[in-house]
């Protein structure tokens, strides 16, 4: 789902809706929804900021709180692999660039005690 189509519409719609439930039932129970967004392998290419900027845009409808690994895994991929070239999943590096820039943004945000 990696750029604007008719053939993918009707995914985004599924999945923002499923997080509209998400978010409802969180909010419900007094705590807050934070999406966090994490480039498949590569994330190189333009088509990973479309789901980028879609999700985003839905965070800031909703004032769901939106954090976004993509600039930081686009700079670490030019120091070590961060996805296995056998199955595109992350490599131990990639995870410590994840969870750096998780904890520093929920840290930031004043989302951690």
């Amino acid at each position: 789902m990696y750029r604007p189509d008719e053939a993918s519409e009707q995914a985004w719609r599924d999945l923002l809706g499923e997080y509209d439930r998400m978010d409802r039932v969180i909010r419900r129970e007094g705590g807050r929804l934070v999406l966090f967004y994490i480039p498949a392998d590569p994330p190189l290419a333009a088509m990973h900021e479309y789901p980028e900027q879609r999700l985003g845009e839905w965070a800031a409808r909703r004032a769901v709180e939106f954090i976004s690994a993509l600039p930081e895994m686009r700079a670490a991929m030019r120091d070590e692999p961060l996805y296995w070239k056998k199955d595109g999943h992350c490599t131990p590096a990639a995870y410590r660039v994840l969870s750096e820039v998780l904890v520093r943004e929920l840290e930031a945000r004043g989302l951690v005690p």
